[in-house]
């Protein structure tokens, strides 16, 4: 008993040395789930799943195409009066508020309060938004009417340190998250890159159409619309996943002050690294980045119980032979939680 009082003092000597105090619970935690439509400042329901610390045992559910162990509506937990952190979920193209379910539980579970949106206009259901210059500004627009929505909640918000909100996106949510936090995307950068590289970043830029019309339409590039800036100064950390990283320069994504966590997938065969996820790591300053050399682009995206259709040709469920995808999100979990409380310490 001694010697545990003692590691357990050192324990705490050391967190306090790195500045920083862990999001931690007073008694075991599981992950409660609700799932909302949120309405919003311009007349927008927004379907939005919220994870959070609950004392109730969780047990394994079946919803749509996942299997997760939550306690459904369960009660928040009390252990603890203050108000907790937020973290904001954005899924890539063509995936919903559920796509990250083990990450977001996780979280739950070391204190966060966590709310994935499904993206109008850009869902497994519905992607009318795809391809719309208003892409670019209004995905990290529905993110902050998510969060004004929240805070606004007579449920939430009491619940809810807004001094305290981070950011967790995937691929284009990985793009809307550079948005958020001062990096304004630009049809005209993507459009040069392709014209540039067109067979280097095979997916990203064949979905705009042939090389040759690629070509054509980089001549025109510095008559293209500009994007509206959309930073949410309340982001105060951004964990970004195999993000889209194309639509940027190096010029804003250098505007970026807050911290930023960056995950490249080395076998990424949807975003070429080395014009997206590392090219942001590169550009961003001080950004924290590590790469999984295995992983392939849907390497932390939780996997549905059936094979889903591909998007634009890429398998949502497939790995690159021999990398263990459940292993990856069990690692991330652990190391995304540790990144947040020491970057949205108080």
């Amino acid at each position: 008993m001694f010697s545990l009082k003692i590691h357990f003092r050192a324990l705490i000597a050391v967190t306090a040395a790195l500045g920083f105090t862990a999001v931690a619970l007073a008694e075991p935690s599981f992950a409660g789930l609700q799932r909302v439509s949120l309405d919003t400042a311009v007349n927008e329901k927004i379907d939005v799943a919220i994870w959070y610390p609950t004392a109730t045992p969780a047990r394994e559910q079946s919803l749509g195409p996942f299997t997760m162990t939550v306690a459904l509506d369960a009660p928040f937990s009390s252990t603890e009066s203050s108000a907790r952190p937020l973290i904001v979920v954005s899924h890539g193209t063509g995936g919903n508020n559920l796509t990250h379910q083990e990450l977001a539980a996780a979280l739950a579970r070391s204190g966060y309060i966590v709310a994935a949106l499904t993206h109008p206009g850009d869902n497994f259901r519905d992607r009318s938004m795809v391809g719309s210059p208003k892409y670019l500004s209004e995905r990290p627009r529905q993110v902050s009417r998510v969060i004004d929505a929240l805070l606004a909640d007579p449920t939430w918000q009491p619940r809810i340190d807004a001094t305290r909100i981070g950011f967790l996106g995937h691929s284009a949510g990985g793009l809307t998250g550079l948005a958020l936090i001062g990096a304004t995307p630009s049809i005209a950068a993507a459009v040069r890159h392709c014209a540039e590289n067109y067979e280097s970043d095979p997916w990203f830029c064949s979905v705009s159409g042939s090389k040759e019309k690629t070509i054509e339409n980089a001549k025109r590039a510095d008559y293209m619309p500009l994007t509206p800036n959309s930073l949410d100064p309340r982001i105060r950390a951004a964990a970004l996943l195999a993000p889209v990283g194309a639509f940027f320069t190096e010029t804003e994504l250098k505007k970026i002050t807050v911290p930023v966590r960056v995950v490249v997938a080395g076998q990424d065969a949807v975003l070429a690294p080395r014009f997206h996820a590392a090219f942001v790591g590169r550009n961003v300053p001080n950004a924290e980045v590590t790469t999984s050399e295995a992983g392939g682009h849907f390497m932390l995206v939780s996997k549905m119980n059936f094979n889903p259709a591909a998007i634009n040709g890429a398998e949502l469920n497939q790995d690159p032979p021999g990398f263990d995808r459940a292993a990856a999100i069990s690692d991330a979990s652990k190391t995304l939680s540790v990144w947040f409380d020491k970057t949205l310490a108080k």
